[in-house]
């Protein structure tokens, strides 16, 4: 389907088996959590001295004060608690800094009395590097122009699909529209005095690199004209909430703009450049590339709240709008402190709570092996707790809180995206999912008719993994799907230990010696769990390691409803810099060998350009495709661009060679103090691309 998908929604009341009680106006909440720091792709640490801030209309007057704000530090290890005291249901924002970390964010709505956790994981940000007009990240991923001179900061740019535990708030937007993020990136800028920038006076260029992984979703909200223009999302802190701003448009890793007729070599990912989403600011913050799930610049209108029993009749789908809601059975009243005791009894150890990294390809699906949502029975493994019985087993709370993870799949179980959603505090939830194609229509106009999707969603609830829906989604005439109360507690997904073993290497199937390897499962064991499944010392389950000669590895661990085991290398060998990667995922452990190709990544290197008169060479003779020089003040002299064939060296400024075009004529003379930069891409030898640059003042 291209993974342009036309959207449904799957409606349910997401409930655990335990007491319920009726709502009273006031009373205090209770937020704990633990904040950590993420080291490296494979680790983080506890963030002692983490600052969690967090703010809100507490007193219900529609505004919110200076003062309506509640501030504590982490412990040394990460943990936290605060309590606020709200007068009603109230839509709050906590903000988690550590000492060496860009900030996250979290929205939730609380409703007193309350226990909430809120787990939260930072980044540390990379130093912006001026380059003759632009600050830039060392690995280009990020280009900023056009500011005050003075101006420094850290940036990074994330993969949503690799890093989700980073992206701030929820994938929705301020209207209430499920979005779906291409990349994100946070940046923090600050003057020449150190006084942070949020707001610009004029705008700034802003380029952020669109990883491979997310070309698939990738579509032109304007079309028509010679460009693809991409939305423009930014987010506000103060409440917490993504806001659209208008539209950038595509570019490739060295500014050319990419036309509308590379939109399907974007979507099957034969596109040979880098590609870059090029917007105009003035807010700096977390800036992201998203698309609304209903199509249209703006998106549809609000999921609708009409608060209707289960049991009564739903009304007609409109669009993408729908309802349904949850009604509780209430029962005497509880003291605050009772009911936090409640609370904690029936999640046990508060285990954590994360978006799950969504996994990609799945051997689940395929010809034979189709099931549909009414199909589906799940098959809950042993339980390491029994719900606390209250005497009443008709009796439920709403899963406040939890994260439903939704994956989708084609026929051939090719990954196709996946989004999020949070239970609302009353138990509901609304997943707008991808629908399949009617038998014999080809809806998305890609010339192959009938395509299926397939959908897994599970649920991250205080740490703890349950399956709700997997199955064959239905094609467009059913646009709702309304999967009734569901007790969370049926479909739990336990650990069951997996031994793998492989073999990771190259894009041109070399061995990888010396590859990182680790799995990644959605499991959270308790600490009996983890003693039963690894031992004591945990000295059975080896979670990651390092291939050998041979690119060989063997790991070893627990797992609930999919795992992903990754290979990565990281290495510099003179002036290039190799960061490359891949993946394998599934459903189940796998029964053979793994064969684990790094299919995505790249090489940097770095060329050194020199001059004698007006003649510019560099070494080594790499082809390029910018040639740019900057006088002493920063302004531009000379810009020269690739357009039949690559530069090569020699070039002499102010004359364009064959196969080149000029983008501004030369300015004056080449002289003492000017700067000279290169930027080219490439493919190496085992066939990764090549980014290729340098910078050099003339003596």
């Amino acid at each position: 389907m291209n993974k342009s998908f036309l959207w449904a929604l799957v409606c349910a009341g997401i409930l655990c088996l335990d007491g319920c009680s009726s709502e009273k106006e006031g009373g205090a909440v209770t937020i704990m959590g633990q904040v950590l720091h993420r080291v490296s792709e494979v680790s983080a640490v506890p963030a002692a001295n983490a600052v969690v801030t967090v703010r809100g209309d507490f007193n219900s007057d529609g505004t919110i004060a200076a003062n309506e704000s509640s501030t504590t530090t982490a412990d040394d290890s990460g943990k936290y608690l605060l309590t606020l005291q709200l007068k009603n249901r109230t839509e709050i924002v906590v903000s988690f800094r550590s000492q060496d970390g860009l900030p996250n964010f979290r929205r939730v709505a609380a409703s007193p009395p309350a226990v909430l956790r809120l787990d939260a994981v930072t980044h540390s940000g990379e130093s912006l590097t001026a380059k003759a007009s632009w600050l830039k990240l060392e690995n280009n991923k990020l280009r900023l122009g056009g500011l005050p001179a003075g101006t420094t900061g850290t940036a990074r740019v994330f993969n949503p699909l690799l890093e989700p535990e980073a992206f701030p708030g929820e994938f929705a937007d301020d209207q209430g529209t499920r979005i779906v993020s291409a990349v994100f990136t946070k940046v923090e800028l600050q003057t020449d005095a150190g006084e942070s920038i949020h707001q610009l006076s004029s705008p700034a260029t802003l380029e952020m690199e669109v990883p491979r992984d997310t070309w698939g979703i990738l579509r032109d909200m304007l079309p028509g004209n010679d460009r693809i223009e991409v939305p423009r999302y930014w987010f506000d802190e103060e409440v917490g909430r993504w806001k659209n701003e208008g539209t950038g448009y595509l570019v490739t890793g060295t500014g050319g703009i990419i036309p509308e007729t590379a939109l399907a070599a974007l979507h099957d990912g034969s596109f040979s450049d880098n590609v870059m989403a090029r917007y105009e600011v003035t807010h700096l913050s977390t800036i992201n590339v998203d698309f609304p799930t209903c199509g249209g610049t703006s998106g549809p209108p609000p999921l609708s709240k009409t608060h209707l029993p289960m049991d009564e009749p739903q009304p007609p789908p409109s669009g993408c709008s729908n309802s349904n809601s949850v009604k509780c059975k209430p029962k005497a009243e509880k003291p605050v402190m009772e009911k936090i005791t409640d609370w904690i009894n029936c999640t046990l150890n508060l285990g954590g709570c994360k978006k799950p990294d969504a996994p990609e390809p799945s051997t689940e699906f395929g010809p034979g092996k189709r099931k549909t949502l009414q199909d589906y029975n799940p098959k809950p493994k042993e339980m390491p707790f029994t719900p606390r019985d209250t005497g009443a087993a008709e009796e439920f709370v709403p899963a406040t809180g939890a994260t439903v993870l939704a994956r989708f799949y084609d026929q051939d179980g090719t990954f196709l995206g996946y989004v999020t959603a949070e239970v609302d505090p009353d138990g509901s939830v609304e997943i707008p999912i991808g629908v399949s194609e009617p038998d014999g229509q080809d809806l998305d106009g890609n010339g192959k008719a009938g395509e299926k999707v397939f959908v897994v969603a599970t649920i991250d609830w205080y740490g703890y993994h349950f399956h709700l829906i997997e199955g064959e989604v239905p094609s467009q005439e059913n646009l709702v799907y309304d999967l009734g109360d569901v007790d969370i507690v049926e479909g739990y997904l336990g650990g069951t230990r997996c031994d793998i073993s492989g073999t990771v290497e190259y894009l041109d199937g070399t061995p990888a010696e010396g590859a990182i390897v680790f799995l990644e499962s959605q499991t959270n064991l308790s600490e009996t769990e983890l003693v039963e499944k690894c031992g004591s010392e945990y000295e059975n389950c080896t979670w990651d390691g390092v291939t050998d000669a041979d690119g060989n590895f063997h790991l070893a661990a627990p797992y609930s409803d999919a795992l992903t085991i990754q290979g990565f290398v990281e290495k510099r060998s003179g002036p290039t810099y190799t960061s490359v990667y891949g993946m394998w995922n599934g459903r189940d452990c796998p029964t053979g060998p793994l064969r684990i190709r790094m299919s995505y990544g790249e090489e940097q290197t770095t060329v050194v350009p020199s001059a004698a008169g007006a003649t510019i060479t560099w070494d080594p003779a790499l082809p390029l495709e910018l040639l740019a020089v900057y006088g002493t003040e920063g302004e531009e002299k000379w810009i020269l661009r690739a357009a039949s064939a690559s530069l090569q060296p020699p070039i002499i400024y102010g004359t364009v060679p064959a196969g080149a075009r000029q983008e501004m004529a030369a300015q004056g003379s080449l002289g003492s103090g000017d700067l000279i930069w290169l930027e080219g891409k490439d493919t190496s030898a085992m066939g990764y691309p090549v980014e290729i640059s340098g910078e050099a003042i003339v003596p």
